[in-house]
This record gives structure tokens, C-alpha cells and sequence, in this order.
């Protein structure tokens, strides 16, 4: 039986999704998400050009029916966080590991229908 991916879960069409990001929000961060080469390409709406006035940021991540990859970003308050995502098992929080929040997010770029649409057998 294979096992499923690190930080990813099976959603409702049974495609492998990598989970959801959450980071504290900084102007930095959000024009990474916004300009780097490797992420940028998973926004139909870039992160700077939307209004992102609150303390952290969600990365929804979905997928086309091809099972292609894309992102969207989304302000989100303290107590957004602490009431919906802390303990959501298809969410994935960063607090402030930067470093370790773009090496998530390149990763997920680089995912695309051979990823996604894996057929893995839920454990029980």
C-alpha cells in the first residue's frame, strides 16, 4: 500500500493535495508570493495587488480537473487563525519560519497532474 505524501491529504475526488499554508503577514512575504519565478505562476490574482491588511496570510490551494495546482491568498485576523486553522488537519501553519514557507511553496509549484492525481489508499 502506498503512503500518502507528507503535509498532503485526499480530497473528495481523490486527488492528493498538498496542505493549505498559513504565515504571519509581512510586506516581504507577500511580494515574494507576488514576483518570485518559481510561485507567481500559481496566482490568478497576485497577493499585491489585493488588500492584505490583517497579521497573517491562507494559501488556499486547489487543483483544475486536469490536476493542475493554483493558490490563493487570503488576509486572515488572529482569531480567524486560532478559531479555523489551528487545528484543521488540511492546514499547515508557519507562524514565522519564512525560510521554511518558501521552500513549502516551491515545492507545491512544482506539483501538477502526475502528483495530484495519484491513487493512494486512505490508512486507517
Amino acid at each position: 500500500m502506498n503512503k500518502l505524501p507528507y503535509n498532503c491529504y485526499i480530497d473528495k475526488k481523490g486527488y492528493i493535495l498538498p496542505k493549505s499554508p498559513v504565515i504571519k503577514a509581512t510586506p516581504d512575504i507577500i511580494e515574494w508570493l507576488s514576483t518570485d519565478d518559481a510561485v507567481r505562476f500559481l496566482f490568478n490574482d497576485k497577493p499585491n495587488s489585493k488588500v492584505m491588511d490583517k497579521e497573517w496570510i491562507s494559501i488556499g490551494i486547489g487543483h483544475s480537473w486536469v490536476g493542475n495546482v493554483y493558490a490563493s491568498a487570503w488576509p486572515e485576523s488572529r482569531e480567524d487563525v486560532d478559531k479555523y486553522f489551528i487545528d484543521n488537519p488540511y492546514m499547515k501553519i508557519f507562524d514565522e519560519d519564512y525560510e521554511a514557507f518558501m521552500k513549502y511553496m516551491k515545492w507545491v509549484a512544482k506539483l501538477g497532474p502526475w502528483f495530484t492525481k495519484q491513487r493512494f489508499k486512505k490508512e486507517d
